[in-house]
């Protein structure tokens, strides 16, 4: 570490310290420029055109889909799905994001053998006629490697050399900041929804505080990163997040993130228009909390309030 990158870092120390010590003001100046500093991990080229193509899979009972696939800006393959609505051709669609959990892949949205039943929520939006995107984070799904799992990266994450899990996270949120800017383009969506579970729901609390054209947020047991220095904290980023429409699940006893720090993090987000809803579970939700995932997703349809 060079001298300036040292000083850099303890005067970001010393701003995030002040932003938890004063959890309910305003962003300052001062901690958007923590957010700004840590928020160039995640840029890239954008002046580079994506090179995506789609290959049209088989139609399920509701609409079309079609797997993804592009290069990222470092040149690392990616995969995902696209799924469409049935009447997508005629009308100005919507768009959502769907990010996975860590050890699982895409099909987590997608298999009626998912766990959570997740794949209710990509039903249901569909339904309510959003385009669902989602793509396999790096080192899982295709992009895994062989003989190195979960465990290895979450232990990883909770070491003295967190690089390789921080290295994943950037660099899934890029690629999904591609995928985005290629919808916004291909698609021109009237709302940008981003959803996801643990550390789906990390990463798509740190897209929607890197992507303004994101309207809608749906955070499920996002995980507390402990650094407060880390680029990959979800603390630092969402104070930009100030306009989008937040719901946040939570169980009150996730190893993951407690009580205190959940709270913690979630007063930071910069919008007023935020619901955090608590759930008697640890990491891993309840069955209903799919009912408030729908609801949510009604009220949207509807024009009215996440509360």
């Amino acid at each position: 570490m060079n001298l300036v990158q040292g000083f850099m870092r303890r005067v970001l120390l010393c701003i995030l310290v002040s932003t938890t010590l004063n959890s309910n003001a305003a962003p300052t100046a001062s901690q958007s420029l923590a957010s700004d500093y840590l928020s160039q991990w995640f840029s890239y080229d954008s002046s580079v055109p994506i090179d995506l193509t789609m290959t049209t899979l088989a139609r399920d009972q509701i609409g079309e889909r079609a797997e993804l696939r592009f290069l990222s800006d470092d040149g690392q393959a990616v995969n995902g799905l696209i799924a469409f609505p049935s009447n997508h051709s005629s009308l100005k669609p919507k768009l959502a994001f769907a990010l996975h959990p860590m050890g699982t892949n895409q099909q987590f949205w997608w298999s009626e053998s998912s766990a959570l039943a997740a794949q209710n929520l990509t039903s249901h939006l569909r339904q309510k006629g959003y385009i669902v995107i989602s793509l396999d984070a790096r080192l899982h799904g295709e992009r895994g490697r062989q003989g190195f799992g979960p465990r290895e990266l979450i232990a990883r994450a909770h070491s003295d050399e967190p690089r390789l899990y921080i290295d994943t996270i950037i660099g899934s949120v890029r690629d999904y900041r591609l995928a985005l800017h290629w919808a916004l383009q291909e698609f021109d969506p009237q709302e940008v929804l981003v959803m996801g579970y643990s550390m789906g729901a990390q990463m798509s609390l740190l897209l929607a505080s890197l992507e303004p054209s994101v309207t809608t947020v749906l955070a499920m047991v996002p995980p507390y990163v402990e650094s407060a220095i880390s680029p990959v904290a979800p603390r630092v980023h969402v104070p930009a997040i100030s306009k989008a429409k937040v719901l946040w699940l939570a169980g009150r006893d996730d190893p993951y993130s407690s009580k205190d720090q959940t709270e913690q993090t979630f007063e930071q987000i910069g919008s007023q228009d935020k619901t955090v809803v608590w759930f008697d579970s640890g990491h891993r939700l309840p069955p209903d909390f799919i009912e408030v995932a729908l609801s949510f997703f009604d009220s949207l349809q509807d024009g009215g309030s996440n509360e």
